[in-house]
């Protein structure tokens, strides 16, 4: 599978006209679930091992880093960074296939003004709920 060519997608909500690509993206980071572990452990245990049972699960979070060319980009996220809204995203692989997911943006920030002449940004999208996966069929 191919990382080139992926997108990540805010849906539009509310008022919007049409969904939010996010634009001049270097890095969409992991999604996927991760499950808590209780200590079920007692006096009972055998052999002085502890015992666990799974817990809840988490979808975590996505970080997000690429190149700001327009200011445009900034405004987007900052709005959205600011606003906390819990929101519809999309990231959609090379191939067609999906992850959707509700997140909101938890972090968001622009890079260090350095010499190289490259002004990047960085985000964080906390997930909230159940993320989705749907493979395209050729």
């Amino acid at each position: 599978m191919q990382a080139m060519g992926s997108t990540l997608t805010k849906i539009k909500s509310g008022s919007e006209l049409e969904d939010t690509k996010i634009a001049n993206l270097t890095k969409i980071g992991e999604v996927g679930v991760e499950r808590e572990e209780r200590d079920i452990t007692d006096l009972d245990s055998p052999d002085e091992y502890k015992e666990f049972e799974p817990g809840l699960k988490d979808a975590g979070e996505c970080e997000i880093e690429g190149y700001v060319k327009t200011e445009e980009n900034v405004n987007k996220l900052l709005s959205l960074a600011e606003s906390g809204s819990v929101e519809n995203w999309k990231i959609t692989l090379k191939s067609g296939s999906t992850w959707e997911f509700k997140a909101w943006l938890k972090k968001f920030k622009t890079g260090e003004l350095t010499t190289d002449g490259n002004v990047t940004f960085s985000g964080t999208l906390r997930i909230t709920g159940k993320p989705t996966f749907t493979k395209v069929t050729s």
